[in-house]
């Protein structure tokens, strides 16, 4: 269950990323949409930051297991891109 409920909270986290700047996003906005209530949110993460972080970790991890042989630099640059540009 508390998988459910972090990839509940990192999907629409990134859904309202696509519909709004960071700076107008809040917990409240989350738990609303997401149909939590805030206590759970703040079980899995301290704040935005905290979510932010582990989007980004989860996000590099997946890249590299993408692309375990990396020719260079550049290329970590485009996949890290093509994820910033999916999920604006």
């Amino acid at each position: 269950m508390a998988n459910f409920t972090k990839n509940a909270i990192k999907e629409t986290f990134i859904e309202l990323l696509s519909e709004r700047p960071l700076s107008q996003i809040t917990v409240k906005d989350i738990v609303e949409k997401c149909g939590i209530n805030r206590n759970s949110f703040y079980y899995h993460y301290h704040d935005i930051p905290a979510l932010i972080e582990e989007i980004v970790i989860e996000e590099a991890d997946r890249i590299i297991a993408e692309y375990p042989t990396l020719d260079s630099l550049e290329m970590g640059f485009t996949a890290a891109i093509d994820f910033a540009k999916n999920s604006k």
